[in-house]
């Protein structure tokens, strides 16, 4: 119906029904709107926080018994404006947004949209069960090398036994390989089911197509949005997204993502990587994909915020070894494509430790690198010799799984914050 319409309709009921219950006076009149606070003034820094809080179910230990403590602390934030990341599930959004809303009251979250590899209502099973089952097969490598294991010891006889078959899958059939490991977090029964249905398109993203990013703001937004890049994009759906909001008459541009991560220990890449040429010789698939995703988001970010004061917040996944400071190298070259395109690095460059940890309860047990994956990257920024930066979320808090209480982290990540001057 449109708008106009809509509002005629309301009108005539309103007369009709003040005609009857109230003897034919006027209708009362509507109520005023209440007021949007008025764009801040008189502030004399921007506040940002970073974190990834790792509410990765079925991936990242205890995501569901350490979701109510994540939100109670992130409500004690000082932080004027927050993104976001790994806040896969909806329910887990709306959690969040309501914990966050009264001192929060402007997000955006990034949408949630699953893609596939074939479309159609028969467009074949993405596996058959040949694919899954039999000698030197995946599934029944699984169910025989790892029956009986569970936790992390499972995730490893997975991760070291059972690989040689998920690579041979991978080369065999790549739609199937790519909607099987889109299925972390799922029983493990109705994923395969799910897999050999011939009437169920292939998925290629992992919990619903869901980015997982959210911005929250003290601030109103002056416009926001989302940059897709499903389509460059293997196994996890990614993208970015954007706000612009007014502080003391000046307006200032935030961006918030969480680049492909370096997943080679636990999947082999499934997918057509982006550059087949160029002077840079990558890693792996997954290292050429996090590079693209990178330089599209700093293009469009360019075009969007000129020369304001921009703040580009996330799990880059890339770390910049730095040895005095015990951080090892991940992803380099998109890490350094940021900076040689005129942004800095705070956190980095003062006195940083790593934010994806050994000492972090939540991975213990992580054979990878300790690294500084999670950034806020400054550009256009006028007092940047007076930016502090720091790190948040490093302490253990109470909760109770499996039967037991016990001391864990609040993610596998630690967060992180800095403030700008804004006199």
């Amino acid at each position: 119906m449109k708008k106009t319409s809509l509002v005629l309709s309301c009108a005539i009921i309103l007369v009709f029904s003040s005609l009857v219950l109230g003897g034919g006076g006027k209708p009362k009149p509507k109520p005023k709107p209440k007021p949007k606070p008025p764009v801040s003034q008189n502030v004399n820094e921007l506040n940002l926080l970073s974190y990834n809080i790792g509410l990765a179910h079925g991936y990242v230990p205890y995501a569901e018994e350490r979701l109510p403590t994540l939100a109670s602390e992130l409500k004690k934030s000082d932080a004027d404006i927050l993104c976001l990341q790994e806040v896969w599930k909806q329910e887990d959004m709306a959690t969040i947004k309501n914990a966050l809303k009264n001192k929060y009251p402007y997000s955006i979250s990034a949408p949630i949209k699953q893609h596939y590899r074939k479309t159609g209502w028969f467009s074949g099973p993405a596996c058959r069960v040949r694919d899954l089952f039999g000698d030197n097969k995946f599934v029944s490598c699984i169910l025989t090398t790892c029956s009986g294991k569970s936790g992390e010891e499972k995730s490893r006889c997975i991760n070291n036994d059972c690989r040689p078959a998920l690579e041979s899958l991978v080369k065999a059939n790549r739609n199937c390989a790519e909607s099987l490991m889109a299925s972390v977090g799922e029983n493990e029964v109705k994923a395969i089911l799910k897999l050999t249905n011939p009437f169920k398109m292939a998925a290629r993203f992992s919990y619903d197509g869901a980015v997982g990013t959210m911005i929250f703001s003290k601030f109103p937004f002056k416009k926001n949005g989302y940059i897709d890049m499903a389509n460059k994009a293997t196994l996890t759906n990614r993208g970015a997204l954007y706000a612009s909001v007014s502080v003391n008459g000046k307006e200032h541009f935030v961006g918030c993502t969480h680049l492909t991560a370096n997943l080679i220990v636990s999947a082999p890449y499934a997918n057509d990587p982006p550059y087949t040429k160029g002077d840079i010789k990558f890693e792996n698939g997954w290292e050429n994909e996090n590079y693209f995703q990178m330089g599209k988001m700093l293009d469009e970010f360019k075009k969007m915020a000129g020369g304001k004061p921009t703040y580009l917040m996330g799990d880059f996944n890339c770390s910049i070894k730095d040895m005095a400071h015990g951080i090892y190298a991940d992803f380099e070259p998109s890490c350094k494509m940021v900076l040689n395109r005129g942004y800095s690095d705070p956190y980095a460059d003062q006195n940083p430790q790593c934010t994806f940890c050994h000492n972090n309860t939540l991975l213990e047990d992580s054979s990878e690198d300790e690294m500084l994956l999670d950034h806020i990257y400054l550009k256009n920024v006028s007092q940047l010799g007076a930016v502090t930066s720091s790190i948040k979320y490093t302490d253990t808090y109470s909760i109770s799984a499996e039967g037991k209480t016990f001391n864990s982290h609040l993610s596998d990540h630690y967060g992180v914050q800095v403030k700008v001057p804004l006199r």
